[in-house]
């Protein structure tokens, strides 16, 4: 769309996440002219990088653990089995990018037009969209929804390099399994990818700084998924404070401090 353009709407919504496209959705529900604005992909977090990725490469996980660890008690063998991670996150993708076209139907249904690219405020009713290939447009508008996230924080010493150090968004796109995983912190996606990685044969361990995992939800809970986590064989460390990361040797080497003092871990990469 190279050029230069103009046009009006009632409702801006930059952001196409759960927040944005749910209000854009209901905006145009109510007879509004609706214009929402996303960076990327329709969905959000959740959709395109979080719960639902994470839950597809889970289940796929599952099928596997489950095939090489009760199947041949029951029966059910398979020679050479192995886990193959190019079609399972193929086939993880696909599921993403069927739920993310349910997104723009229900999107579409209310009557709500959808830009993609980036949308910055010029003015108090005005706003400025800028297409991926430079193109741009004048929006004038009525009412305006911020609903543009987050993004992942960066600690200092553990920064990412997208490598050896990753976050979720780079997990759930790996090309290869690493043969050991550090997770540093024991949240819901900590523990779920952990999870994911222990099942397809990675060594795994979690370290949380707070006396269990799932912070902040019920301790009986946590108590429970540690002892699953620890029977799949992935290491719960809690109450144990990430002090410093070395990166110089051919693993990484994590310093942590917990109940017993100083000492150091090692993986292949640290999540």
């Amino acid at each position: 769309m190279a050029g230069t353009y103009s046009r009006t709407t009632q409702v801006l919504v930059i952001g196409g996440g759960p927040a944005g496209y749910m209000a854009a959705i209901r905006a145009g529900q109510l007879g509004l002219k609706v214009l929402l604005v996303e960076r990327q992909f329709l969905g959000g977090e959740c959709l395109n990088r979080g719960c639902i990725p994470s839950k597809a490469l889970i289940h796929a996980s599952e099928l596997y653990h489950r095939l090489v660890t009760e199947g041949p008690e029951i029966g059910v063998s398979a020679e050479s089995a192995r886990f193959d991670l190019t079609t399972a996150m193929r086939w993880k993708d696909s599921v993403v990018a069927k739920e993310r076209q349910g997104v723009a139907t229900l999107l579409k249904a209310a009557g709500v037009s959808v830009l993609v690219g980036e949308a910055k405020f010029t003015g108090p009713k005005s706003a400025e969209f800028r297409a991926p290939d430079g193109g741009s447009e004048r929006i004038d508008f009525d009412s305006a929804i911020i609903a543009t996230g987050a993004v992942p924080i960066t600690i200092p010493g553990f920064e990412t390099d997208g490598k050896r150090v990753i976050n979720s968004w780079e997990l759930l796109s790996l090309t290869q399994l690493p043969k050991s995983l550090l997770v540093l912190g024991g949240g819901v996606s900590g523990c779920e990818l952990g999870e994911f990685m222990a099942r397809v044969g990675v060594s795994v361990t979690i370290v949380e700084l707070m006396p269990q995992i799932l912070p902040g939800l019920d301790a009986d809970l946590a108590r429970e998924l540690s002892k699953t986590l620890e029977k799949w064989g992935v290491g719960v460390r809690t109450a144990t404070k990430a002090v410093q990361l070395d990166r110089s040797g051919p693993a990484l080497a994590l310093t942590v401090e917990g109940a017993n003092g100083r000492e150091t871990l090692s993986a292949e990469t640290l999540f």
